[in-house]
């Protein structure tokens, strides 16, 4: 049994193959043989606070190649819903011995192990006092990491509350969204402010949505592979020194849910 003080942390990852704009993207290979999703967990493990990982896909025949990844690389999985994100997440997570979920997505390859501590680190030392902690500053970039850079937490009891309170087509898709939206009034939510180290006044993507992504991430994975444990503050060094790959997938727009305020 979990100690109601004490903070478990379970990674949870979403993927899936049929991505609208880029299908297969987490499947793709920034190196011979390294696949996003396969670089993704290689850096959530160097994290000090991941006690599991969890992928959470869909049943679809075409997601079995995202659960051989997962076995592949010793990570528990989950496969649910496609449509329904929502309760794809809250039924991976039902029975598992944790009290707290670090929440990534499966197109964010390059994600700082370092961001993921900073995060956890506040929500474990004011612990319960949030239910949900985030740095995806969608309304000020002035406060956050570049896109790609996104790591939510929250309590395992505040997402199966949201579960049974969604009423919307975007709050099954995107499980966090009642946060954003209706979270304010029955919920204790932080949107915590990055150090100005791991701030780009460049504001690059570091996400996967495109094949104009994949160029660019590939092309910054190749030129800092070789640095051991490569950190947010190596590939903006790197960025700042060589802006002409910005022109890459500069033009690609992120899409957000509408109505977040």
């Amino acid at each position: 049994m979990i100690n109601k003080h004490e903070v478990n942390f379970l990674v949870t990852i979403e993927a899936r193959m049929t991505s609208a704009r880029l299908p297969g993207k987490v499947c793709l290979e920034l190196e011979k043989s390294k696949t996003v999703l396969g670089i993704l967990i290689d850096r959530i493990r160097k994290s000090k606070h991941v006690n599991q990982i969890l992928v959470a896909t869909t049943k679809n025949k075409i997601d079995n190649k995202i659960v051989e990844i997962a076995k592949k690389k010793g990570c528990l999985f989950y496969r649910g819903s496609e449509k329904n994100v929502l309760n794809r997440l809250v039924s991976a997570i039902k029975y598992r011995k944790l009290n707290c979920i670090i929440q990534l997505t499966g197109d964010n390859p390059l994600i700082d192990p370092l961001i993921i501590d900073y995060i956890a680190n506040f929500f474990k030392s004011n612990y319960p006092r949030y239910d949900f902690v985030t740095n995806n500053n969608l309304f000020d970039i002035t406060r956050s990491a570049p896109v790609g850079m996104k790591v939510s937490i929250f309590k395992k009891a505040s997402l199966q509350k949201i579960s049974k309170l969604a009423n919307e087509k975007d709050h099954y898709e995107h499980p966090t969204l009642y946060f954003y939206r209706e979270g304010k009034k029955k919920f204790k939510i932080k949107n915590l402010k990055m150090p100005k180290k791991w701030h780009s006044k460049l504001h690059p993507r570091l996400t996967l949505d495109t094949k104009e992504d994949f160029i660019f991430l590939k092309k910054i994975y190749k030129k800092l592979k070789n640095k051991n444990d490569f950190t947010l503050v190596d590939i903006l060094k790197f960025i700042d020194k060589n802006r002409n790959y910005l022109k890459i997938n500069s033009q690609v727009k992120q899409k957000f849910p509408k109505n977040l305020n």
